[in-house]
């Protein structure tokens, strides 16, 4: 069967090494997909955190949002950038530069977030 790909799916009568290299092919398309779906979803917290900091400087009470998306920020910019890492070793850097370029953006505003939440605790 060499040279022949299932297309169902399959790796019954396979080679071993054919076997798991479809395998790790579709594992790869799985993260892929979940990279596609979840990077800008999960950089979402560091953007509110930044935002709600920002809007803090001119309200003065401190937001229970600006305080929980800060805390959440780092937490879920770690799953975006292993999701984009993984998948930059499996496609086109083309395919995967706006996702580092939204990793970057969303990492300063967790920076500055959680500035602002260490100069609000150092203040209290």
């Amino acid at each position: 069967m060499s040279g022949k790909h299932r297309t169902d799916g399959s790796t019954v009568g396979l080679p071993r090494a054919e076997a798991a290299a479809q395998e790790h092919a579709r594992t790869a398309q799985r993260l892929d997909k979940l990279r596609r779906i979840a990077v800008r979803p999960l950089c979402a917290a560091s953007f509110i955190a930044g935002a709600s900091w920002m809007v803090q400087a001119w309200v003065s009470p401190v937001s229970v949002l600006a305080v929980l998306s800060t805390l959440l920020s780092p937490v879920s910019l770690a799953v975006a950038v292993v999701l984009t890492a993984v998948s930059s070793k499996h496609r086109p850097r083309r395919e995967v530069r706006a996702d580092w370029m939204i990793i970057g953006a969303a990492l300063a505003c967790a920076v500055f977030a959680l500035a602002r939440l260490a100069r609000h605790m150092a203040d209290l």
